[in-house]
């Protein structure tokens, strides 16, 4: 399989599974794992990480969002 073939496959399958974060990181991630010569569950770790980070960063945007306060206090 090429590159370009995966690359399609994994945008693919993350909208299938709902996984925006991987879908947007991954090929900087694999061109990072690549250059330091990082373990495959390393890089999966670290894609897995990210889409956890995303997603708890989205939840409390989402919390706020929903509270619907009168303005914002800073």
């Amino acid at each position: 399989m090429t590159n370009k073939v995966m690359a399609t496959s994994i945008e693919e399958l993350t909208k299938t599974l709902r996984l925006p974060g991987i879908r947007k990181h991954f090929k900087e991630f694999a061109q990072n794992a690549t250059l330091r010569d990082i373990s495959y569950e390393e890089y999966l770790l670290s894609l897995l990480q990210k889409e956890c980070e995303i997603r708890a960063a989205n939840a409390i945007t989402g919390r706020i969002r929903r509270a619907e306060f009168p303005y914002k206090k800073y």
